[in-house]
């Protein structure tokens, strides 16, 4: 940890070819088999972000806020400005970040987010305004 962030060892440069399918708007990981929602959801207090996956009905719905974990598994951090692969998450905005179900066991109230750009995790407060990214 680096001055209150967690920071994520060095992995490649780019999601090595076949790693996620894209179908519409959501992306699979043929790695962990989880599918993600390709874009995020805009920014919105924790408890929001929990009920926006909830609802949400793409692909016949299922969705929920990913952990810490399942998160940090499509960051990649040897990439910046998103830390993201290019092509299977394109448009991601290079700021902001995203929520996650993780409760910080220092501070059960706090949960873990994680930086766009740079792929760091933090923990926030509940009230926070960070995007979501939804996970089935």
């Amino acid at each position: 940890m680096v001055g209150g962030l967690l920071m994520c060892p060095t992995s490649h440069a780019d999601a090595p070819a076949g790693r996620y399918k894209i179908a519409g708007q959501m992306v699979q990981d043929v790695v962990t088999k989880l599918t993600w929602q390709q874009q995020p959801g805009l920014a919105r207090d924790w408890q929001n972000a929990q009920a926006y996956c909830s609802q949400l009905q793409l692909e016949g719905g299922g969705w929920r806020l990913p952990g810490l974990k399942e998160l940090l598994s499509i960051v990649d951090p040897s990439r910046f400005g998103p830390a993201l692969d290019a092509t299977a998450f394109p448009d991601n905005p290079a700021n902001g970040w995203l929520w996650t179900a993780s409760k910080y066991a220092h501070a059960p109230n706090e949960l873990w987010t994680v930086r766009i750009s740079d792929g760091a995790s933090r923990h926030a407060m509940p009230d926070d305004q960070n995007l979501v990214r939804c996970v089935r």
